[in-house]
C-alpha cells in the first residue's frame, strides 16, 4: 500500500487544475505536507488534505488562464504544458521539485513556483 502521504498529494495533482487559495507560500504549503505526513493514515481524513488539494487546484487554474491571457495577447506563452488532466507530473514529483527550490523560491508564492516548474518540464519551442 502506498504511504498516505504520496496518496494525498497524488490526489492534489489529480484534479490539478480554484481562486485565492494560490496566495499560499511554498513553505506553508511544504509544512502543511509535512504536518499531514506526520499524521500517518490520519492524513486521509485531515481538513489540511483539502487545504492542499483547493490549492493546487487553484494555482493551476490560476496558471493556466494566464498563459491563455498571454496567447489571447498574441504573446507566446512562457510554458506549453500539456492539456488539463494530463500533466504526467505526480503529487510525489511535485513535492520533490518544490523542496529542491531555492530558498528564496521556496518564500515566495506556490503560483510562482509552479510557473518556475512548469517552464522547466514544459518549454515552448
Amino acid at each position: 500500500m502506498k504511504a498516505p502521504w504520496i496518496a494525498l498529494a497524488s490526489a492534489c495533482l489529480a484534479v490539478v487544475i480554484s481562486a485565492p487559495a494560490s496566495a499560499m507560500t511554498v513553505n506553508e504549503f511544504l509544512a502543511t505536507v509535512d504536518r499531514l505526513k506526520a499524521k500517518g493514515i490520519g492524513a486521509l481524513w485531515a481538513p489540511e488534505r483539502k487545504q492542499l488539494q483547493t490549492a493546487v487546484e487553484t494555482v493551476s487554474r490560476t496558471y493556466r488562464a494566464r498563459l491563455d491571457t498571454q496567447r489571447k495577447a498574441g504573446q507566446r506563452p512562457e510554458s506549453c504544458p500539456p492539456p488539463k488532466g494530463k500533466l504526467g507530473i505526480d503529487g510525489k514529483q511535485l513535492i520533490s521539485e518544490l523542496r529542491a527550490l531555492p530558498p528564496q523560491d521556496r518564500q515566495g508564492e506556490l503560483l510562482n513556483a509552479f510557473g518556475i516548474l512548469m517552464r522547466r518540464h514544459f518549454p515552448c519551442r
